[in-house]
């Protein structure tokens, strides 16, 4: 599980000890197996996929944090992998912890392909739970960036699932 720490630089090119952003490796698979793609084509893929498990498992995600970003002034986070959306259970566990360690923390970010009505219920899940473990006087910013391929006739052809079907139609009927 990797925590990559986004370090705040002065003019003069030297870190400084503030950190605000983190990236978090959630997973390196998908269910996806799109043509242009080497996630679905490189098979050691799912022993670092496997490793990432381990240590959300041992450490949790909140521990990952801590451990590379002990510093309070972390103001945003995202969630990253191949598919975020497959380990994020783990983020949604823990965020009740995550908000009260980290009180700056005002964005979050993540990506998904959105190929199964069970990853919109996990982002679903994870919203409600930031919503219910801030205060009033608190904003949080969740950004979500939807990975597609343009129209229909072009996705068809190189977003694909796993299971071979193309993407574009399950995915619209995932948001109805």
């Amino acid at each position: 599980c990797s925590v990559q720490v986004v370090m705040e630089c002065n003019r003069g090119g030297k870190a400084m000890e503030k950190i605000e952003a983190a990236r978090l490796m959630m997973t390196a698979v998908c269910n996806m197996n799109c043509s242009y793609c080497y996630i679905s084509k490189n098979k050691g893929l799912s022993k670092i996929h496997e490793k990432i498990k381990e240590e959300l498992d041992t450490k949790g995600v909140l521990g990952k944090l801590k451990e590379s970003c002990p510093s309070e002034e972390l103001e945003y986070l995202e969630f990253w992998g191949a598919e975020p959306t497959l380990n994020l259970e783990y983020v949604t566990k823990e965020m009740d912890g995550i908000l009260r360690e980290f009180p700056n923390l005002a964005t979050f970010m993540m990506s998904s392909n959105f190929a199964t009505k069970g990853q919109i219920d996990k982002i679903v899940e994870l919203i409600n739970k930031i919503n219910d473990s801030v205060s009033d006087d608190r904003e949080i910013v969740f950004r979500l960036q939807m990975s597609i391929d343009g129209p229909k006739e072009f996705s068809d052809d190189t977003r694909i699932l796993v299971g071979g079907e193309p993407a574009a139609d399950i995915v619209a009927e995932n948001f109805t």
